[in-house]
């Protein structure tokens, strides 16, 4: 890919999360971060905006550890790059360059959905009673709550900062379904921050298509003594593939598109997770309608199942997968709930290594 396509990047780009940021006096719309770029891809990036991006990777090499991944985005005149590790502190650091100089950077640090009266305790008080508000909202729940991540500029400060992120929702993003930009979430939190004057570009940029959902809603104090709000958004990561749904996810190994997998459980098969996929492993025992279903333990170690189980996963799969192709994986999952005696059907991207 030409870096001036990530210079300037298509808003129709599912592995590109964008963001509308803001006080009560200005506003900033073309924000984006570019996740699940080659290394060459992400230094041609930073050069393009007049940073030497070999000695700051360096610098954040020596200083951090080796990252888990690197994305690179833009913010108005600032070029930045994240610097993500594998670990919840740091989670990742975030540096920003005008011109190529360096500005201060941030570091962040991840939290867990249950975590959040903890994290409370530690944040600057300007910020404290807007989170608290976002973590008693009914579409940020426990359940909901992907996972919080706050960020400080100084090891002596209070977090000045937190994103509070919204978990994924695989099966209403392959249905399309609008409420996922969560508007009127959006709203309420831009109204009682007094923001109502950006209200127009928020709604264009942030809640209209191509955006899909809403990732990220984040309040935090400025340097300047403002308080700011930033709404993360991305467009939406379905994607058709010859033989059935993917969804655009990044993993271990990069961000491309994922097959859709519809897992669940039986009641008769303890300890075993069925998986129905349409690009699966050679050891599939069962193939229908174009998916390929195989187990395996929730649990310990694989085991092979006994011809009598073995046939209800057979039965099973005669039963739904003739009612919806893999171009219809919602439905095979309402299929699957409609059975006597499955459990915890989940649909999502398949984060295999081996594809």
């Amino acid at each position: 890919m030409d870096v001036l396509d990530n210079i300037n990047p298509d808003r129709f780009r599912p592995e590109i999360e964008w963001s509308v940021s803001m006080t009560s006096t200005r506003v900033s719309s073309d924000r984006f971060v570019i996740y699940g770029l080659e290394q060459s891809a992400v230094l041609a990036f930073l050069e393009a905006h007049g940073v030497n991006g070999r000695d700051v990777m360096g610098e954040l090499l020596a200083t951090y550890g080796a990252p888990s991944q690197v994305a690179v985005g833009r913010d108005g005149e600032r070029a930045k790059l994240y610097w993500f590790l594998p670990s919840r502190e740091p989670y990742f650091v975030g540096a920003d360059f005008v011109d190529g100089a360096p500005l201060q950077q941030k570091v962040y640090t991840e939290y867990q959905p249950t975590e959040g009266k903890a994290l409370l305790e530690r944040i600057d008080g300007r910020v404290r009673p807007h989170v608290a508000w976002l973590l008693e909202r009914s579409e940020l729940s426990s359940a909901k709550l992907f996972h919080l991540v706050a960020f400080r500029r100084s090891p002596s400060q209070d977090y000045a900062g937190v994103h509070v992120g919204l978990k994924p929702d695989w099966r209403a993003l392959l249905a399309r379904e609008p409420a996922l930009l969560h508007a009127p979430l959006v709203r309420e939190f831009v109204a009682r921050l007094g923001f109502d004057a950006h209200w127009e570009t928020i709604e264009a940029r942030a809640l209209t298509a191509p955006m899909a959902w809403t990732c990220y809603l984040s309040v935090q104090a400025r340097p300047s003594g403002d308080i700011g709000m930033t709404i993360y958004n991305r467009a939406s990561p379905v994607v058709e593939l010859d033989d059935g749904l993917a969804l655009v996810e990044p993993g271990d190994d990069g961000t491309y598109p994922r097959p859709v997998v519809v897992t669940c459980e039986h009641e008769s098969l303890p300890n075993v997770r069925l998986r129905f996929r349409f690009q699966g492993p050679p050891r599939s025992f069962v193939r229908a309608n174009g998916w390929l279903i195989d187990y395996g333990p929730l649990e310990g170690d694989h085991r092979t199942l006994p011809q009598e189980q073995l046939e209800l996963v057979e039965s099973i799969a005669r039963k739904v997968c003739y009612q919806a192709s893999p171009m219809q994986p919602v439905r095979l999952a309402e299929e699957l709930e409609s059975l006597s005696g499955i459990e915890g059907v989940a649909v999502g991207p398949d984060l295999r290594r081996e594809n």
